[in-house]
């Protein structure tokens, strides 16, 4: 891919992350992220066995379902080496 064509994706990407995504080394980040993410999912799954407040419980559950989304478009997001 040339200088041009990565200059014009980065103009088109809404985040950093996604900037980061398509430049060299996109595939560790990508990596790094989706570690976070899970890391993130296990200590909310904690939380709810634990036992929360409803009103914590309920938001428990939306947090879930967002890492749980977040992950799932990040791992199709294409990455480079």
């Amino acid at each position: 891919m040339s200088t041009v064509e990565t200059s014009q994706e980065a103009e088109f990407a809404i985040t950093e992350l996604e900037v980061r995504l398509r430049a060299p080394g996109g595939q560790a980040v990508r990596d790094t992220v989706l570690a976070r993410l899970d890391d993130l999912s296990r200590r909310v799954a904690d939380d709810v066995k634990s036992g929360l407040a409803t009103a914590d419980f309920t938001c428990a559950g939306a947090l879930s379902k967002a890492l749980s989304s977040a992950r799932t478009v990040l791992a199709r997001f294409p990455a480079k080496r």
